[in-house]
């Protein structure tokens, strides 16, 4: 069984329930929660709620219901210094393979680089996780340079960079059969050295510039620089990425064999185009993520040996029982590591199915389909991003979360938790509906005896 780490991120979360929690009480007895001015005046005299039940009573559930209605709908926050950001690239790719920015190296703006400047390193470098939205758990580490940093290490380095523009130039020159004097090269390249570093001092406060390499796109989902923005987290947030290593999943470009549509017009391509795609179509991306979402939780029931595991286990072996009765004793292997970047050629639409057919095919064990959950999480990013891609390709996706997952649902969204006051026993009940009625039932059968 995979080992369990402790993470941070744990606390972090029952501290942002617990302040939540608190908060909401201290707001409903002061009567600032809805703020109801009958609320306000109830409590002229504080101490009429402990000399009064009924003032007592209807407070307190007061209290309770708007716990619940806080903790259904909590929203974290984030250290006031970690920023969403449109994602810009290195200027110079444009004249150098690959750019000037080092793998890992992100530049913002000087005025949001001293204000994240206490979490800076040794050499004035800031770590920090980008993160992009929708998100199946992939993320890019590395750190953060403002934009006086990175011009005074450009200029250190201008007779290199020069150089490496003039030899791209002069390649570029040759393929297209095209000649300059040595002397043109040099004005030109010296010119665009000095045009990058002016689009450098133009960086927006609201933009972070990444290499744009295709390791930065998979390591985010397949992002692209059309106006996607990116969560920065720095200092404190970077807990919720501790222990975790990041890694690229190249999301393929593979086409479908759509039928070829002919048409009279505009509103005929369109309308022809809507009707193929409808029945191409077999699920969405709002599926997808919600399917990968449970995946995850489901994940993390059984690393912490939550009893729901077990009858989770056995809805999954019916479930692909359904699919195909006979099997093999042969254990599902691993196909990635956690930390394994995916390489371009790797995944495909065959790939996903020749993934779960290898799963249906195996013993079905509680450890095979730890496994195979495992996987689909590691390459959820492809299945997301090929999903997004349906339209453009007019690929039938097969995704190999389908199926297998039916009648699983994550606990706290089919039965979200509530809290109540029980009047008789004078206590506060955290749980579900179904297991506040339990918490009662049990309460009635032990006072009867």
């Amino acid at each position: 069984m995979k080992e369990v780490k402790e993470f941070k991120v744990k606390a972090a979360f029952e501290n942002a329930i617990q302040n939540a929690v608190l908060n909401t009480i201290h707001e409903s007895f002061e009567g600032s929660f809805d703020g109801a001015i009958q609320d306000k005046l109830l409590f002229v005299n504080g101490n009429r709620l402990f000399t009064d039940k009924k003032v007592a009573y209807q407070k307190i559930s007061s209290a309770a219901k708007n716990v619940t209605k806080k903790t259904r709908d909590l929203k974290g926050s984030l250290a006031k210094e970690s920023r969403l950001l449109v994602g810009v690239v290195d200027p110079f790719r444009e004249y150098i393979d690959g750019g000037v920015l080092e793998e890992g190296q992100a530049i913002i703006h000087n005025s949001l680089y001293r204000k994240m400047k206490k979490y800076a390193n040794e050499d004035d470098t800031i770590n920090f996780a980008a993160l992009r939205s929708p998100t199946c758990g992939e993320f890019y580490k590395g750190k953060l340079l403002s934009v006086d940093m990175m011009i005074k290490n450009l200029v250190e380095r201008k007779e290199e960079i020069v150089a490496k523009m003039i030899r791209e130039l002069k390649q570029k020159l040759e393929e297209n059969g095209k000649e300059l004097s040595e002397e043109q090269i040099a004005h030109i390249c010296e010119r665009r050295f000095f045009h990058c570093i002016e689009k450098l001092t133009m960086l927006d406060v609201n933009c972070v510039m990444v290499t744009g390499s295709e390791y930065f796109k998979s390591c985010t989902g397949g992002s692209d620089f059309d106006t996607d923005k990116f969560c920065i987290f720095v200092g404190p947030d970077l807990v919720f990425f501790e222990n975790r290593q990041n890694f690229s999943v190249a999301i393929p470009a593979e086409m479908g064999e759509g039928e070829l549509i002919s048409f009279k017009g505009r509103h005929d391509m369109l309308n022809k185009t809507f009707h193929m795609l409808l029945k191409l179509t077999t699920t969405t991306v709002d599926e997808q993520m919600s399917l990968q979402s449970r995946i995850v939780a489901f994940i993390s029931s059984i690393l912490e040996g939550k009893e729901e595991a077990d009858p989770a286990m056995d809805k999954v072996r019916e479930n692909i029982k359904e699919i195909q009765e006979e099997h093999s004793n042969k254990e599902y292997v691993r196909l990635f590591s956690d930390d394994q970047d995916i390489e371009e050629g790797v995944l495909s639409n065959a790939f996903f199915k020749s993934m779960f057919k290898t799963f249906v095919d195996s013993n079905r064990s509680n450890d095979s389909i730890l496994n195979y959950l495992l996987d689909c999480v590691h390459i959820g990013a492809a299945v997301g991003g090929m999903t997004i891609d349906m339209a453009k390709t007019a690929l039938d996706l097969f995704s190999p979360f389908m199926g297998f997952m039916d009648g699983i649902s994550q606990k706290r969204r089919s039965n979200p938790s509530l809290v109540s006051f029980v009047k008789n026993e004078g206590l506060f009940v955290f749980a579900t509906e179904s297991e506040e009625k339990e918490f009662k039932n049990e309460r009635r059968k032990n006072n009867k005896k």
